[in-house]
């Protein structure tokens, strides 16, 4: 007989499972093995014929994408003699357990699963969900299993979520764990939708008690398994925007660090911009020209601009060879692109950025059919701006990203430095999107190829 033995990592991992608090959130940053703490905690009810768990991710893609929720719990349950009932991303277990996978994907998505009986629900990175998902699922909790009722979600730092004021009693003011409440549990209670913290002894007009609640931290240090298994990704997360190290990699034993966000000087930094003299292209250089056109079609002083930003690659190197910047209403913003094409000739791709909808997908057409004979398309991008310029972050720092001289630079740097709180973002938009095409970023929806 082959016998597996599934365990939980000692430390953060052990401490979730073990926890009593009707809500259990296990955060701190990348790669902690919380999701796999996530799918472990139903396995300890699974002999009950009537205990019955959710799992839920966000949108429906995220559950199902290769090496999400669903592709990872073959490894766990298929082990436990869990049968999958795949058009319902479902497992039933030989009692008649059940755990489920499912998503929120939409405001009311919640009432799916009013008068459910399930004993246990959890949350796989909940800064992606609102607070009234939040609530409204914990509302929904009740079960006739005998066993304990309980919510667990995973979670990393996000200093523009909700989470971020329901993790305060965890967090110190340097926005990392305070090691002397880490663990600890604190209780609260729902006034008109409305979080309230109280004593444990506190209850309500018909007698009841708060809810519990605990704060576990995990980090990298604490998955000794995926450091063994994959070592680069401890040096990938070293690799990322000063931003997102600080959020997910963080300080070991600490987790990652709630108050960090994209600032003026914080996603750029001027001595990032390291300069270099370059005078010709060579052969195996890709090169792609990437325009973000203004919004407005003013002139004035305080509106965007149309920029083209040139950048090319060379081995591992990427340099920003020239930018072009001006106020022009949309016809001669499009004779500017056809007359930079010409003169960047036609080894140097073409991108823009797409806007959504019936229009965009019209000026993107009629700008193609005046670039006939050049490489061109445009790009709808789906995240933030953001989002998106964090890899172009992480380069700039790392030095793997150059500007060559050029009258434009300090245009170029005073603009990166002060976003995202600048009056501007044009050539932050128009770098970002040449970068992402030249490494190959999937943000959107890109037709970039070579």
């Amino acid at each position: 007989m082959i016998v597996i033995e599934i365990k939980p990592n000692p430390g953060p991992q052990v401490k979730a499972l073990q926890s009593t608090a009707k809500v259990v959130l296990l955060g701190g940053a990348k790669g902690g093995g919380k999701s796999f703490a996530l799918r472990v905690a139903p396995c300890y009810y699974l002999d009950n014929p009537d205990y019955h768990a959710v799992i839920f991710r966000r949108s429906l893609p995220q559950v199902k994408k290769p090496g999400g929720m669903w592709d990872k719990s073959y490894q766990l349950y298929s082990a436990m003699g869990g049968y999958p009932r795949v058009s319902e991303l479902k497992w039933i277990f030989p009692s008649g357990a059940s755990v489920q996978f499912g998503h929120l994907q939409n405001p009311t998505s919640w009432q799916d699963w009013q008068g459910t009986e399930s004993a246990f629900f959890g949350f796989d990175q909940l800064e992606e969900f609102t607070q009234e998902h939040f609530l409204k699922i914990l509302g929904c909790m009740r079960t006739t299993s005998g066993c304990p009722t309980q919510l667990m979600a995973t979670m990393n730092p996000d200093a523009n979520s909700w989470l971020r004021e329901f993790v305060s009693p965890w967090i110190a003011k340097d926005g990392y764990v305070d090691l002397d409440l880490n663990g600890k549990t604190f209780y609260f209670t729902v006034e008109n939708s409305q979080i309230t913290w109280v004593d444990a002894d506190w209850r309500d007009a018909n007698g009841q008690p708060p809810v519990s609640v605990v704060y576990i931290s995990a980090d990298i240090w604490d998955n000794p398994a995926l450091l063994k298994a994959d070592p680069a990704y401890l040096s990938s997360l070293m690799t990322q925007s000063l931003v997102d190290r600080e959020r997910y990699l963080g300080i070991r034993g600490r987790g990652g660090n709630w108050n960090s966000k994209a600032e003026a000087g914080k996603v750029f930094q001027e001595q990032w911009f390291q300069r270099a003299q370059l005078v010709s292209y060579q052969h195996g250089d890709k090169l792609v020209r990437f325009w973000d056109f203004a919004a407005s079609l003013s002139t004035a002083r305080r509106s965007d601009f149309t920029v083209g930003v040139l950048l090319f690659k060379r081995s591992d190197r990427y340099f920003v060879l020239d930018m072009v910047r001006l106020r022009l209403p949309p016809v001669q913003a499009n004779q500017l692109v056809v007359n930079t094409a010409t003169a960047d000739g036609n080894r140097c791709q073409v991108r823009w950025q797409t806007e959504p909808g019936a229009s965009g997908v019209r000026d993107s057409a009629n700008l193609q059919s005046l670039l006939a004979g050049f490489d061109s398309r445009g790009v709808t991008e789906l995240r933030d701006k953001v989002s998106r310029a964090m890899p172009l972050s992480a380069g700039f720092e790392s030095g793997t990203i150059q500007l060559c001289y050029g009258e434009w630079n300090q245009v170029f740097i005073n603009e990166l430095v002060n976003f995202p709180d600048g009056d501007h973002d044009d050539i932050v938009d128009a770098v970002t999107g040449a970068y992402n095409c030249l490494t190959g970023f999937k943000t959107g929806v890109s037709n970039f190829t070579y």
